[in-house]
Formats: structure tokens, C-alpha cells, sequence
């Protein structure tokens, strides 16, 4: 058995400068029974005939000579050769203070102690910037140093005050220790101290501190650590922040307390962009390969790292993604690798919330989502949903039946986040959808969304905290409407604030949904939008009538105000709604009036039965008169609002009877005259106005004329066209193959008419209404190679209301 108490390892890459200072001071030690391992690694100097020439003279050292493996690869060839029971690292060009071993080994022995920590002076050569050294002394802390600490519970005491150094040279162990935990270095890397002495502290049993300063560490120019960012500078950093997480969930469990690690954890990914930032030259397909690795590392082990961490770690991995993808032209990332990270960002994401929802313990928020073919939207939907800042929730995606790629992406999202639920149903309609959502349901609250809609971040957050502070059983909020990329913002009429009591039924309830023939929402009639009580919206959506499929969400809106004892409205429009031609809302459908009977009868039957039955059948009276006119818009196919157009009809007609008796008018008086000619002049304006602003005029598309032909490709985006395009889309005898136009706009689902050829359509219909402008773009649709019999024009039948 070797009688050697200490091996002291000192790895050497080209500090001729230094070694020799350096190899003395272990020499000088006044405990001797140690031995000396040099390790040239593979220098270029002269420090490996340094080394050689001291072996010569002292039989305790010995030198090995290797090929460069870094720092890290370096002491692990020491540590192999070692025999000493403890072992201590020196750094080629710093020193020991003679006393330091003897008195390590003495207090490890006294205190039977894994590992022993001391602290150290720092001093630096006279050109280096002294604003980067570190302070290494614990003195003024509380460090209790006869006491003997489990490595996490010092970790966790002392991290927080700058207690902790993971420097390897400041960690003097039991070999027996390190052996028995395969406790090493990485090899070829950087910041190789990082993730070792982190593991250090997790397993370490019986860990002491001793506050003495019995290590030198000179700061200088040149060295690993105050070099110009490299690539392996870069590199490492990722590859130390692998290693951490990896120690993390391999030596902590779930009942340990994990926040301090986590910290250092976040640090380092922190500093991963740090580094980047400094890297002047990057290797960058280098680079995004060892970013990749990385984030398919936490993807893989996402149930172990989701179990132990905690705090910043996955809101500073979700930063360096977004940082990742912001460089995406820079880095050359290619559309799979692409792809992977932004669906690795979604994972991410989920385990930021995952972390923050350990504070909300009796606060959840059901999100029910019913979906229909919606395939198109539902990524940015749920991405939505996601994102936001309140993260304790379950997203109930209820598949009404899809018949195209919707139900792939709600199990793409499932996988990704524990808090997706994926239920699929037989098509029945979006009522169905939500029955089945709310009775699955489990939060204290209740939201819809529809699928081809989105919500701004903090909606839920903001929502919550209203309902919670007020106790509100309903919050309803403004939206914006999306029309072709258009904001346009709407809701309700009543005033911001809370309503209960009084208030609820002087100022809501008699306002509550008409006022009279125009549109008057007092409150907007739409499930989306809105946060519910689940016990106050549950009941009234199970009890829906499922033949109502136009109208259902004021049938199940109303009813659960009535029962509301207090509801909050807001004016913040966090809700986007997008108004997509072919949702449920825009399309014809033939049970409509079927429809408007059983909305009627349901209402009217709930209203009757209510003590504010009054008021609320007034309002109903009204209601209807709107749904039949919007239900006749649909059916027949007609671009405008009757009950407006009516108004505004009535309107020009009274101020014309006004103009006409002014004229008549003749009393001879020049000052009357004067008067009766300003009013006139003002009513000829104020009709001007009405006529220009709010009055449609329709140009009617012959549709006879070209069912024979139904599959068309309409051309032109003027006013004509517009007008042409909602009637084909509403049509049930055309197909619109495509929108053509010269000045296409993309996002409106336009094209350019050399676009054209490659389609397969029956007619191009030209949307305009001079003729000399479609005989010139007849003659451009032919150049192009479009035979005259493929294109339709005639002069468009317009009708002024």
C-alpha cells in the first residue's frame, strides 16, 4: 500500500515562465510525504525540459509527456497515475503556500471528510486589468468551518452568497472519493472546472471548509481563461452547459431542493450568448451542430430535466433559441434543421411554464379549442395559447371530425406540452365540441378559442387576476376583427368595470345583448373572448339545444349571465378574431330558418322563466329581427346589409322631404331666406355623405351566364372584383380557382396573372367595369397563350340601393 498522502497534479501547456515557481512551491511543502506528477501537455517551449530536469534531481516527481488534450485531459492522466490518498491541483502558474498541504491533509483526516475546500489569495502581473480578478475567500460569510456538510446542503446554503468555488484547485479530495464516482474532466474543452466541481458538491457525503488562503492564483495575460473568445471558447460553453444539466438530473431527485443549482444551471446557458457574442471568427455549421445537439439533448431527456429544474433554465434555453432562429440567414440553417428548433422552442416554452405553475396551486384555466378542418390557423392558435404568461392551464383540443391535417397538429402539440389534451369525436358541430370540452374539463375557469383565431400573450394572466380580485364570474373582453390582414377593433357597448348587484341589473341586464332594430351589443354575443366560472358556463353549454348551429354562442352567453353574480368588462382586445370565408360563421347552410325557430323557442324560454323577463324579451324581439336578416344575407347569396341599407335608405328620404319644404318656403324675409338656404346647404351635405360613405352599391355577377362553366378564375382586385369575389365564394354553382391580378397582394390569397397557365379552370371572368379596360386585359390574357373562348366579360348590371 503506497504511503503517499498527497499527489499533487500540475498540468503544464507552454508556462516556461512560470513552471518553475510553480513545481517549488509543492516542493517546499512542509508535509513530505507527497509525490509530484507533471504533465506536459504537449508544449512547444521549453516546459517540458523544465519538468524533465526537476524529475532528475527529486525522486517524488515524475513527468509524463502526452499530446495536447486541454487542461481537463491533462489532470486526468495525473489522476490516473496518482497513488496519493488525496489529491490536490496546481495550475503550472500559480503556487501553494507551504503550510497548505500539511494542513488540508490534517483536517481532512480529523474531520474523515470526501472533500475539503479552502479559499485563496489572488495577485496579478502589472499589465493585466485587475477589475476581472476574483475575490476567493469566505471569511465574511458564516461558514460554520467545524462543521461537516452533505455537498448539496453547503451548495445550497452558501451558493447564493458567493460561498461556492467550483475551481479544482480549490477542492482538495479523497481520491477514494473520486474513484469511486468516476468523477474526471472533459477532455479538449474549456470551463472544464464548471460541471466538475458541480458534480463534486452533489455527490461529496462529508464536505468541510477550511478558512485559510492556502493557494496562489496569478491572473495574467494570455492564459485559458483571459484569451480572446475562440470557437473552443464557444463550443465549451455549450458542451459545460450539457454536462451540468446532466449532472443535475443524474444526481438530484425530485425531493431535493434544486433551486441553486438551477441558478448556476441558468447562468451558464446565459453565458453560452455571451460568449457568441465575443467569438469574433465562428465556425457556424460547427456551431449550429453543437446548438443542436444541445436542444435535441433536452428534448430527449425531457422528462428527467423537467422533474429537478427549476427557476430561469428554460426561459434563458428559450431566449438562446430565439436568438438561434433570429440568426437564421447569418447561420444558414436549413428549412428541416429549422423546423426542428422552432418545434424544440414549443418544448421549451412548455417547460418555462411548467416551472412558473408550481406558484398557481388552486388556480387552472381550462382552454377549450373545437376544431374543423382548421389546419391552416391552428399552429399560430395554439402557438398562442402557449406563449401566454399565465402557465396553469389545460388546452382541451376537441377534433369535431377533421378531415384535413388538424388532428396531426394538435398531436404535434401534444407531445410537446403535458397540458394539451387531444380528444376526436365524430363531426356534430361546434356545440358538440364544447360540450365535450367542459366536460372534460378540470380549471377553475373556462375559455374558448377558436381555432382559426389567436389571443395576445398576457390575455389569460391579465383575465385571471381581474376575476380573481373581483370575484368575477365573467370577464368579457374587446377583440380585434382580422379582414384580410386588417385590424378592426370591436365588442360591446357597456362601459369598462364591474358589474353585481344594482348595477348588474339596472345597467346590464336591460342592455345586455339589443337595444333596438340596429346592432346594439351590450355585450358582445360570442363564447371566444371571454373567461367563465366553469359552474356558470358548464351548465348553460350542456343544456344547449345542438340543432342550434347559427346563433349558439349568444343561446349559451346570456343564459349565463343571468346566472353570473358579478361580471367584469374589459376594454383591452387581447383576442383576435379572424374572419376566415369558410368557418362555420360565413357559410350557407339550409336548416337557417329551421335555425332561427329552436334559437327562438330555446331564449324565449329561458328569458320567460327569468324575473327580468321583461327587459330581456324586448331584447330578444330585436335580436331575431337581426339573426333572420344576417341568415337571409347568407341564403340568398346578398353582399350587404339589408337593415342598414334600410336606415340609411330612410335617412336620405327624410332629409329629402326636409330639403323640399324648406324650398317651398317663400317668406319674403332676406334673413329667413339666408337661414332656410344654410340648412338646405347642410342637408344637401349630410345626404352627400351618407350616400358616398355608407350606402353598397352592387355589381351583380351573372352567375347564369357561367354555371356551365363553374370552376373560374376571376381577374381584377377594384371595386368590381372585390364585389365579383364574395359572390363566387358564396355561390354554390362556381368554384373560385383563383384571384388574379396585376398589383396582387399575396397575403390576400392573390395572384399574378402569369400564374395563371398553370391552373386548371374552365373561365376567367374579368372583374371590371369599363370596357376599354377589359378589351386591354383581354389582350394581355392572350399574349400570355389564354384562348378568347377561356375569357368572360360583359358590361356588369349595377344596382344602387
Amino acid at each position: 500500500m503506497s504511503n503517499v498522502k498527497v499527489s499533487v497534479i500540475i498540468p503544464v501547456y507552454n508556462t516556461e515562465q512560470y513552471l518553475a515557481e510553480s513545481i517549488e512551491s509543492a516542493l517546499d511543502q512542509t508535509l513530505k510525504e507527497i509525490e509530484i506528477i507533471v504533465v506536459d501537455d504537449g508544449s512547444s517551449d521549453d516546459s517540458g525540459r523544465i519538468a524533465d530536469a526537476y524529475a532528475a534531481l527529486y525522486g517524488n516527481i515524475s513527468v509524463i509527456h502526452q499530446e495536447n488534450q486541454n487542461l481537463g485531459g491533462a489532470r486526468n492522466t495525473g489522476l490516473y497515475a496518482a497513488k496519493g490518498r488525496y489529491i490536490q491541483y496546481l495550475d503550472s502558474d500559480d503556487v501553494l503556500r507551504p503550510e497548505a498541504l500539511e494542513h488540508l491533509f490534517n483536517f481532512a483526516e480529523k474531520k474523515a471528510a470526501d472533500v475539503v475546500t479552502c479559499d485563496a489569495v489572488s495577485f496579478c502581473e502589472e499589465t493585466f486589468d485587475t477589475s476581472v480578478m476574483n475575490n476567493y475567500t469566505r471569511n465574511k460569510i458564516g461558514i460554520d468551518s467545524e462543521k461537516v456538510w452533505n455537498g448539496k446542503e453547503f451548495w445550497n446554503t452558501f451558493y447564493k452568497q458567493g460561498g461556492v468555488f467550483n475551481n479544482a484547485y480549490l477542492l482538495f479530495c479523497r481520491k477514494d472519493f473520486l474513484d469511486e464516482h468516476k468523477i474526471s474532466f472533459e477532455k479538449g474543452v474549456y470551463y472544464e472546472d464548471n460541471e466538475h466541481g458541480l458534480k463534486i458538491h452533489l455527490l461529496a457525503q462529508r464536505l468541510v471548509y477550511l478558512p485559510e488562503q492556502l493557494y496562489v492564483r496569478r491572473y495574467r495575460t494570455g492564459s485559458i481563461i483571459t484569451s480572446p473568445c475562440s470557437m473552443t471558447h464557444l463550443l465549451s460553453q455549450i458542451t459545460s452547459v450539457k454536462k451540468i444539466w446532466t449532472n443535475l438530473f443524474t444526481f438530484c431527485t425530485q425531493q431535493d431542493n434544486t433551486e441553486c443549482v438551477s441558478i448556476y444551471l441558468a447562468s451558464n446557458i446565459r453565458k453560452i450568448r455571451n460568449v457568441w457574442e465575443r467569438t469574433e471568427m465562428i465556425d457556424y455549421p460547427q456551431l449550429v451542430g453543437k446548438l443542436e445537439d444541445l436542444f435535441s439533448f433536452i428534448e430527449q431527456n425531457k422528462d428527467a430535466v423537467e422533474r429537478v429544474t427549476k427557476g430561469l433554465v428554460f426561459h434563458n434555453i428559450l431566449e438562446l433559441t430565439d436568438y438561434v432562429l433570429s440568426k437564421e440567414a447569418e447561420l444558414g440553417i436549413n428549412m428541416h434543421l429549422l423546423q426542428n428548433i422552432s418545434r424544440q422552442r414549443h418544448l421549451f416554452h412548455y417547460l418555462e411554464k411548467h416551472v412558473e405553475m408550481q406558484q398557481y396551486r388552486e388556480i387552472w384555466v381550462s382552454v377549450v379549442v373545437p376544431i374543423y378542418n382548421a389546419e391552416s390557423y391552428l399552429e399560430e392558435c395554439l402557438d398562442s395559447i402557449l406563449e401566454q404568461t399565465f402557465p396553469n392551464l389545460e388546452i382541451l383540443l376537441i377534433d369535431d371530425g377533421s378531415t384535413d391535417g388538424s388532428a396531426d397538429v394538435c398531436k404535434r402539440f401534444r407531445k410537446i406540452d403535458k397540458r394539451v389534451k387531444y380528444f376526436y369525436k365524430f363531426n356534430g358541430g361546434s356545440t358538440s365540441a364544447r360540450k365535450l370540452g367542459v366536460q372534460n374539463a378540470t380549471g377553475k375557469y373556462v375559455m374558448f378559442i377558436d381555432a382559426d383565431d389567436y389571443i395576445k400573450p398576457d390575455m389569460i394572466s391579465y383575465m385571471v387576476d381581474i376575476a380573481e380580485n373581483n370575484e368575477a364570474d365573467i370577464v368579457t373582453d374587446t377583440f380585434i376583427t382580422d379582414v384580410n390582414q386588417q385590424d378592426y377593433p370591436q365588442g360591446g357597448k357597456l362601459e369598462e368595470g364591474v358589474f353585481r348587484g344594482e348595477d348588474l341589473k339596472k345597467k346590464v341586464l336591460p342592455n345586455m345583448f339589443y337595444r333596438n332594430i340596429l346592432e346594439h351589443w351590450g355585450i358582445w354575443p360570442t363564447l371566444w373572448g371571454k373567461l367563465f366560472k366553469r359552474d356558470i358556463i358548464g351548465e348553460k353549454i350542456l343544456e344547449l339545444d345542438e340543432r342550434i348551429f347559427y346563433g349558439e354562442d349568444a343561446a349559451s352567453v346570456f343564459p349565463a349571465c343571468l346566472k353570473a353574480n358579478c361580471i367584469y368588462i374589459i376594454k383591452k382586445y387581447f383576442y383576435h378574431y379572424r374572419a376566415v370565408q369558410n368557418s362555420v360563421s360565413k357559410s350557407v347552410n339550409k336548416d337557417l330558418l329551421d335555425n332561427m325557430y329552436y334559437l327562438h323557442e330555446y331564449l324565449y324560454r329561458i328569458f320567460s322563466d327569468s324575473e327580468y323577463s321583461e327587459v330581456l324579451l324586448k331584447q330578444l324581439g330585436y335580436y331575431m329581427l337581426n339573426v333572420m336578416n344576417h341568415a337571409g344575407q347568407k341564403l340568398f347569396h346578398i353582399p350587404y346589409s339589408l337593415e342598414e341599407a334600410q336606415h340609411l335608405k330612410q335617412s336620405i328620404i327624410q332629409r329629402d322631404k326636409q330639403i323640399q319644404a324648406l324650398k317651398e318656403i317663400n317668406t319674403g324675409l332676406a334673413s329667413e331666406v339666408k337661414v332656410q338656404r344654410e340648412n338646405i346647404v347642410k342637408l344637401e351635405n349630410e345626404i352627400k355623405t351618407l350616400k358616398g360613405k355608407n350606402i353598397p352599391s352592387i355589381w351583380v355577377l351573372p352567375v347564369e351566364k357561367l354555371k356551365d362553366n363553374p370552376k373560374i378564375i376571376l381577374y381584377g382586385a377594384g371595386k368590381v372584383g372585390q364585389l365579383f369575389y364574395r359572390q363566387i365564394i358564396q355561390s354554390e354553382e362556381l368554384e373560385l380557382i383563383a384571384w388574379a391580378d396585376k398589383s396582387a397582394i399575396v397575403g390576400k390569397g392573390q395572384i399574378f396573372p402569369e400564374k395563371i397557365k398553370e391552373l386548371d379552370y374552365d373561365m376567367i371572368i374579368i372583374g371590371v367595369a369599363n370596357e376599354s379596360m377589359a378589351e386591354q386585359i383581354e389582350k394581355e390574357l392572350m399574349e400570355l397563350g389564354i384562348t378568347k373562348d377561356k375569357i368572360f366579360w360583359e358590361k356588369p348590371r349595377k344596382i344602387n340601393l
